[in-house]
Parts: structure tokens; sequence; C-alpha cells
């Protein structure tokens, strides 16, 4: 793995301070943060005249002006001001391709290339210079963001060069982009099959991962697919075989060919790996060998491999009643997602409502929020099951996290139609978080006509809040009143 760090206080020293924030710009696993431009100024003008908008107190066509100037720093000003425009900036492309070819300065050709991507369709006459800057810049960091741009502007006609970039580059990160991108341009189609199938037999590990998970989207040609990802099945390294078992189970009836050969990987020596052939197993034929495995890769001693066991099994819901002395043990685990997944499960599956609901019960005392919310969660989908419950939500009603008080209310709801529920949420609407007054707008017009109450607190919050909340605020009335 290539990781590329770019200091922004290298990129654009400024006047008042120095910025001292790195960028990590990692290219495995998804595309590289190519381009990094914080917001330098305070005040923004912006006005979307249609000629020439303006962004930073300026019209576009200063900063294609400026674009256009010999000196770096300029450029780098225009380049943030003109980002600001989104797809209003289309005017400023040739300039950016000429950035993107002559200019000296690395940085500001992967800027270039950056802000080409973000124009998107609107960016198809650039797909040429940005395939040339794949091929040939010198700097694998503009190389990532040509590729990056290639895959976010979609055009079919780089499809050659990047099939071509995926099999013959020496640079394992560019491989892994190049795979990615043509899955923007060339998804479900029998070229990007082929491409992903060879990319099965790449020697890099991280490409062969990648590869294997993109055939994901693939399932038209099984004929090609299938084969190869019951090959990976056998691959040295475990996240390829975690991949390939995975997706595996996407393919319908050409899948079940393969069932010897994912009981076979039950046997696995990685608990990950274990865990994947058990959940296509089971997602192709409900085996109850796979069943079995998941059940007990609840007590494994990889984290991991517990939280991907308990994922399936809320996937698998009251079938999977098996589990739950597995996921009752869970619940006390030193993983804050293992406690979080297993309480997931658990409501999931439904059953024993005598024995789950105390011990969950118990975990709304959990130092983690996550594990709290999905604790509410769970206990929740027993409904009427889990009244003894009803005192612990209660006290979690004081909760100094919002977001936890939401949880805990809706459970409230949802097991009682308790009193104190509606008038918590209405309490948070007057949260300072946004993502806490819109959760709990949203879950009052979930409750519907019963949570006539909150109208008058929630018209307040239509008129008080920003324009950007104000639909979720409006939707909320809208439910409540119908």
């Amino acid at each position: 793995t290539e990781i590329y760090t770019l200091s922004l206080h290298d990129a654009l020293p400024i006047s008042a301070g120095v910025l001292k924030t790195e960028v990590p710009m990692k290219s495995m696993g998804g595309f590289a943060l190519v381009c990094a431009l914080p917001c330098l100024w305070t005040a923004t003008s912006f006005s979307q005249e249609r000629d020439d908008p303006y962004s930073l107190g300026q019209p576009l066509s200063f900063w294609v002006k400026k674009l256009q100037q010999a000196d770096t720093h300029a450029r780098f000003d225009a380049i943030a001001a003109i980002q600001r425009l989104e797809a209003g900036a289309k005017p400023a492309l040739p300039a950016l391709i000429a950035m993107l070819r002559e200019h000296q300065e690395w940085r500001v050709r992967s800027a270039a290339a950056g802000l080409i991507g973000h124009l998107k369709s609107d960016a198809k006459s650039a797909v040429p210079a940005l395939v040339l800057a794949m091929k040939s810049d010198k700097e694998p960091r503009v190389r990532s963001a040509a590729i990056h741009a290639l895959g976010t502007i979609g055009d079919a006609s780089a499809t050659e060069a990047l099939v071509s970039l995926t099999r013959n580059d020496s640079n394992n990160g560019l491989r892994v982009q190049a795979i990615q991108a043509l899955g923007c341009l060339n998804r479900g189609s029998k070229l990007r099959a082929q491409t992903l199938v060879y990319a099965l037999r790449d020697g890099d590990p991280q490409v062969r991962e990648v590869a294997a998970f993109g055939l994901d989207s693939c399932v038209e040609f099984p004929e090609l697919s299938v084969p190869a990802l019951a090959k990976a099945l056998k691959d040295e390294t475990p996240e390829v075989r975690v991949a390939a078992a995975l997706v595996l189970s996407r393919f319908g009836s050409a899948s079940k060919k393969t069932v010897p050969l994912l009981v076979a990987v039950l046997t696995d020596l990685d608990g990950q790996v274990r865990v994947a052939a058990a959940t296509s197993l089971w997602q192709i034929e409900k085996d109850q060998g796979a069943m079995s495995v998941l059940v007990r890769s609840l007590d494994d001693e990889n984290p991991s491999a517990i939280h991907g066991a308990a994922f399936e099994l809320v996937r698998i819901g009251p079938e999977a009643k098996a589990a739950i002395p597995a996921l009752l043990r869970g619940l006390k685990n030193k993983s804050n997602t293992v406690r979080s997944q297993c309480a997931n499960a658990l409501g999931a599956i439904g059953h024993d409502a005598s024995t789950c609901v105390p011990a969950l019960a118990k975990n709304l005392q959990d130092k983690d929020v996550w594990v709290q919310m999905s604790v509410c969660q769970a206990l929740s989908k027993f409904s009427a099951a889990a009244k003894s419950a009803v005192p612990d939500l209660v006290a979690t009603l004081k909760h100094d996290q919002g977001e936890v008080r939401i949880h805990a209310a809706v459970a409230l709801w949802q097991i009682d139609k308790h009193k104190n529920a509606i008038p918590a949420l209405i309490e948070c609407l007057d949260d300072n978080f946004p993502k806490v007054f819109m959760d709990a707008a949203y879950a009052l017009g979930s409750i519907g006509p019963d949570a006539k109450e909150a109208l008058p607190a929630l018209r307040a919050a239509l008129l008080s809040h920003g324009e950007e909340y104000r639909e979720t605020f409006s939707g909320a009335v809208k439910r409540i009143e119908r």
C-alpha cells in the first residue's frame, strides 16, 4: 500500500498563520483524495447569475483569468473559488485542461484534475487530457487524481486505457483505483467482468480482493465470474478468500455448483473466512451446517469474526434462534462493535423475551453510546414483550447524548406508547446538533397523528432553523396531520 501525504502548508501559504493539517491520501480500498483545498476565507459572496456566477466576491471570468497566471498561489486561489461553483464552473474547463497538461508543479496538476472531476459529466471533453495524465504523468499523485476524475465523469471512452492500466501498471494502488473507476464506467458489462477475472490473478493481494468484491456487479456473467471466484476460495490471502466466498452467493443457481467448495472452507483456519463461507452457504441453500458455524463463530477469539457472524444473524432473523445463548454472551464482549451487533441480532431474532429483555436492559448502562442505541432498537423489536425494560428506558431519557434519548423514546413508544416518549422527542427538537433535532422530527413524524402535541414545537422549528432543515420539519408536520 502506498500512502501519500500532502501538507496543505506546503501547498498553499496562508498569510494569517500556518495551516499544519495533513490530509492522508491512501490509494488502496477507495479513490484517493487527491486535492484537499481548505476553506481559507471567512466571508463568501456567492451569486447564481446565469452567465458569470460569483464566488468569493468575484465573477467566474475573473477566476478563469487567474488560472492562467504564472503565479502558483494565484492559481490555487482560483481553484478554491471555482470549486465552490460546482456545475456552474464549466466555463473554466479549458483553462483547467491546460493546467493539467502544461503546469510544471505537480500540486497544481493534481488540483486541476480534481476540479475537472468535480464537474462530473460536464467535463467529458477533458477525458483525453485525463487519460494522457493517467498514462504518462511522472507524479503518481497526479495519475491518481486523473483516474479518480475519469471514474467520476463516467465516460466509457476511457475504458480501454483503464483496462490497460489494470493489467500493465506497476503501481498497485493505481491498479486498484483503475478497477474501481471501471466500475463507474462499465458496471455490469462483460468487459468489466473479464477485467476483474484477470485481476484475480494479480500478484498484489489487495488488487485481488478488490477484484473479487467487484464481481458482485457482474452477476449477468456467471460463466466468467463463478469459476474465478471458486478458484479464489483457495487464495493464500484470507481477505481474498473472504471476498470470494461472500460474492459467490450473488450468482443464484449458478452458485450451487460451488457448495462443496464452500463447505470445505467452513474449516478454514481463519475465522472471518469461515463466517464468509457460512454466510454464502446459508444464502444459497440455508445450510444447517452453515448456521452451526455462525453460532460457533460468536465465541471466536477474533472480534471481526464475531461481528461478521452477528451481522449475518441479523439478516437471518427468527430462523437463527439457536444463536441466542451465544449472542447473550456477546453482550459482554470487550469490543464495542461486537456488543452492538449482538444486541442488533437479538432484536432481529425476537425470541425468548424472558431471557433476552433483562440482558438487553442491563446493557442500557453500557459506556458506549452506539451499544446503548442498538440495545434500544433491539428492545423496541420485542414490542409489548419488553415491558419489563420500561423503567430502564425511562431512566435513559436523561442521557446526556441526544441520539441516545431519541432511541430510548422511540423504544418506549413502540413497546408501550409511553407517556414520556413524545415529550422527550419534543425536547430534542431544541438540541444544538442538527442530526439530533432532525432525527427527533423524523421520529415524531413516524409516530403520526398520535404526536399532535408536538405540532407547535415542529412549526416553531420550521421557522427558526435554516432552509436546509425545513423539509424535514414540514414533512413531520404533514405526517402528523394526515
